[in-house]
């Protein structure tokens, strides 16, 4: 004869936070920094779990949730570059037409002008120097250095914040989704 284990009960908690689709959620909340009450209260609808319990899962699961948590990370700073990048690539866009337009006519930019009066006048062209152009070639350059972390900030105090991207695959209805 076998000496009594454990009740039944303290099985049942350990399959419940780790069946597939709770485990998901339980990782899920646990990144959003909810509290384990939190999530042993909804990780599976009619089947509560004790704060405990879900703190000792946590503990056990804890390399699990550092590497869900590094590819959140990952996620974010992979959208980050991504945007970072299409923002330089337009600004080179649009200083490359610039350029274009420097390669055409040079710095100088013609102005039609009448000379004289309505019957005896002409039209000539006068050059001017387009300020208005190197200005934006400028604006352009610093956009893009900024962009790249080339132009030194003042000193500002930012807080970092960790933005969870959940992706819901299937929808219990009986669970909030907030």
């Amino acid at each position: 004869m076998s000496a009594p284990g454990p009740p039944a009960a303290a099985y049942r908690h350990k399959s419940v936070l780790s069946r597939p689709r709770v485990r998901e959620r339980v990782i899920a909340w646990v990144l959003e920094g909810k509290s384990a009450a939190y999530i042993g209260a909804l990780a599976a609808p009619g089947e509560p779990v004790s704060a405990q319990a879900v703190s000792q899962w946590r503990k056990r699961n804890a390399d699990v949730i550092e590497e869900a948590r590094a590819r959140a990370e990952g996620l974010v700073l992979d959208v980050a570059i991504r945007d970072k990048v299409e923002r330089v690539r337009r600004l080179a866009g649009l200083y490359d037409g610039m350029q274009d337009i420097v390669t055409t006519r040079g710095l100088m930019a013609s102005e039609p002008k009448w000379i004289g009066s309505d019957k005896v006048g002409r039209e000539v062209e006068l050059q001017r120097f387009d300020a208005a152009l190197v200005k934006e070639m400028r604006g352009t350059l610093r956009d893009v250095a900024e962009e790249l972390g080339q132009v030194p900030r003042p000193d500002v105090s930012v807080q970092q914040t960790l933005v969870l991207i959940r992706q819901v695959i299937g929808v219990d209805p009986d669970v909030p989704l907030g």
